[in-house]
């Protein structure tokens, strides 16, 4: 699929992603590797938190309509991976619904962060998880997808585990659903295989 036809039609994209029969996190990545005209931002670092505030750039795609539409819900997305660049747990709140179903990894619990929090307020668990075991040395978003309701995006990650010293780097996928403009549901997926060897002794 073209960058210009994934753009122009996000709501065929995500439907076709949702009937994939396979993997349809291997689907989405597929999509979003053809969106290589949208450049990262800054990866997040302590001293510039603001750096997700911004993770691409539309002036290097081509200047249309179709490419060019904003979405509110990528935008609040864009502000959730600042907040948590700076840290502020509060403000990711803010922009969740009280019921919210919010899991990384959803049926696994070998990481500290993974498993499902079910509500806001068992949501700070799983930022209290991550800062207790790893430190985070790079998160660059690197592209989104969207329709109404739904908000795809691929994000560069590395970290260093504070217990083993152990470092790495992957792509995580992130899914945003949105009722009544906040975020009901997310799921997160990672590369499960290395973070267990990464918190392994």
């Amino acid at each position: 699929m073209r960058v210009e036809s994934l753009l122009a039609q996000p709501a065929a994209a995500i439907a076709r992603l949702r009937e994939c029969d396979s993997d349809p996190w291997r689907e989405i990545h597929r999509f979003m590797g053809n969106l290589q005209e949208i450049s990262p931002g800054r990866c997040l670092e302590s001293t510039d938190p603001a750096g997700v505030a911004g993770p691409y750039r539309r002036e290097t795609l081509p200047k249309s309509k179709e490419n060019t539409v904003s979405n509110p819900n990528v935008e609040t997305v864009q502000r959730i991976y600042a907040a948590f660049g700076r840290g502020d747990v509060e403000a990711i709140l803010a922009e969740l619904t009280d019921d919210v179903d919010w899991s990384s990894e959803a049926s696994s619990t070998e990481a500290p962060w993974w498993g499902a929090h079910r509500g806001k307020a068992e949501v700070p668990r799983f930022f209290q998880a991550l800062a207790s075991t790893i430190e985070v040395t790079e998160f660059t978003p690197l592209a989104f997808a969207s329709n109404d309701t739904d908000v795809f995006a691929v994000i560069r990650f590395a970290s260093k585990v504070t217990a083993t010293g152990k470092s790495g780097a992957m792509d995580l996928h992130h899914r945003w659903e949105f009722r009544d403009g906040k975020v009901c549901r997310y799921r997160g997926t990672e590369d499960t295989i290395l973070t267990a060897s990464l918190l392994a002794p």
